[in-house]
């Protein structure tokens, strides 16, 4: 079997299903908003109110289910998914050498623990039925990128506080009661509809609505498309607020993520 690493195929899937599925939104830090910024042409914080989002990452306790009160969601900025906005017609990615370093890192992500198989599960992506292989060094790298993230995220925390944090939900009725006040206040501020984020948050309730009425297994917080569901609703809530934020500290990111910039750069040059 071919030891090749992958190589984006959009012919395969037909839609680049990695850069619109609720089963990949990347996980992104203010450093990857920053350099896409750059090579947009645009400032972080209206990236962030026309393009941004929130993906939640669980943590299961030990990767079993567990319930509702004791699943914790990480919550991490991230862009809208359905598509990203910056796929273009041609199924490419538009901003590829600024692209975050989660998306830089796929499919390795996806991969099991050795690197080297992948599960045959509802969600793998087509293109990775082709018994794509990994070598150890690209591996290692992914988990280089995982420190990368979190030494990224201390720096966020340093100088943005914790803006992305949520409660823990500890019913479905605490999460609908959520649901129900964020629609609410997007509806009073937008009746019209106007703004994207608005129209996605009451498209969302409908299909969330509909999923809980018909009993649909993914209906459940633990699972990735309630995630996704969230995390505009999320993004809905606090789009304004954070992005005074950012706006108020945008001029000192080169500085602070200085170093983490050049050793993402030298991970892309691993991960190719």
């Amino acid at each position: 079997m071919s030891k090749t690493y992958f190589a984006c195929s959009p012919e395969i899937c037909g839609n680049s299903q990695c850069c619109r599925d609720e089963y990949s939104v990347p996980m992104l830090t203010l450093r990857d908003y920053h350099l896409i910024a750059k090579q947009t042409g645009q400032s972080v914080a209206d990236l962030w109110k026309n393009n941004g989002n929130i993906a939640f990452v669980p943590n299961y306790g030990g990767g079993q289910m567990v319930p509702m009160d004791k699943v914790k969601l990480t919550p991490w900025f991230s862009l809208t998914h359905d598509p990203c906005p910056y796929l273009n017609d041609d199924l490419q990615c538009d901003v590829y050498e600024a692209r975050p370093i989660a998306c830089a890192a796929f499919p390795i992500g996806v991969f099991e623990g050795d690197g080297r198989t992948i599960k045959d599960r509802p969600f793998t992506y087509p293109c990775l039925r082709k018994g794509v292989r990994v070598r150890g060094g690209q591996v290692a790298a992914v988990e280089e990128c995982i420190g990368l993230l979190d030494r990224e995220r201390a720096i966020e925390q340093e100088i943005l506080g914790r803006p992305l944090a949520i409660r823990r939900f500890a019913s479905i009725c605490e999460l609908g009661r959520y649901l129900d006040r964020v629609k609410g206040e997007q509806l009073r501020n937008d009746p019209e509809q106007e703004m994207e984020s608005t129209r996605r948050v009451v498209r969302n309730y409908e299909e969330i609505v509909e999923a809980f009425r018909k009993q649909d297994p993914r209906a459940d917080i633990g699972h990735p498309w309630m995630h996704a569901m969230l995390g505009t609703f999320c993004y809905a809530d606090k789009r304004d607020p954070i992005a005074e934020s950012i706006a108020a500290i945008e001029d000192s990111l080169t500085d602070h993520f200085a170093e983490t910039t050049g050793e993402y750069r030298r991970l892309l040059e691993r991960l190719s």
